[in-house]
């Protein structure tokens, strides 16, 4: 199974980095954005690692540039990213594989618990609840999943055709 990869940092961070490096044309060096943006380097470093794992920048050489997706995202309002992220995340095989158990239920969500329990069979090792919490950030950012504390559940949100 995937490695954890988005619980470095939270999906607002990636945002961020993409209007920067719009706002600088496209593509900047991690300097520049260091001075920008008052981050730490080895905190920028994780944005930028994930950011490239989404596929919305790429590194060449020591430059961060935007991807034709991150471009979209940099300029697009809150409800079309988050249509742009929730197809990203459903290409990838660990949220494809949750929404997959959580539509299977019969109810069409799962206990926190239940949700707990998959993400430790499918990642070995790592901090449990930073993993939650990073998967819970990115998928309800991008109404893939709803998080429910009333009921303390997760359940699969159906796109809007």
């Amino acid at each position: 199974m995937e490695e954890p990869f988005i619980y470095d940092t939270e999906i607002f961070h990636i945002i961020g980095l993409l209007e920067e490096l719009e706002s600088l044309g496209g593509k900047s060096d991690l300097n520049t954005i260091i001075t920008r943006t008052n981050m730490e380097y080895g905190d920028l470093q994780k944005v930028v690692r994930v950011a490239e794992e989404l596929g919305v920048v790429n590194t060449p050489g020591s430059d961060i540039e935007l991807t034709e997706t991150g471009k979209k995202i940099a300029v697009s309002t809150t409800p079309v990213r988050k249509e742009i992220f929730r197809n990203i995340l459903m290409n990838r095989e660990i949220f494809r594989n949750l929404v997959t158990y959580i539509e299977n239920q019969p109810t069409k969500s799962i206990s926190m618990e239940e949700f707990e329990n998959f993400i430790k069979m499918t990642f070995k090792g790592g901090e449990l609840q930073h993993i939650i919490k990073g998967l819970l950030n990115y998928t309800t950012f991008a109404n893939l999943l709803k998080y429910s504390r009333k009921n303390n559940t997760v359940s699969f949100v159906k796109p809007k055709k």
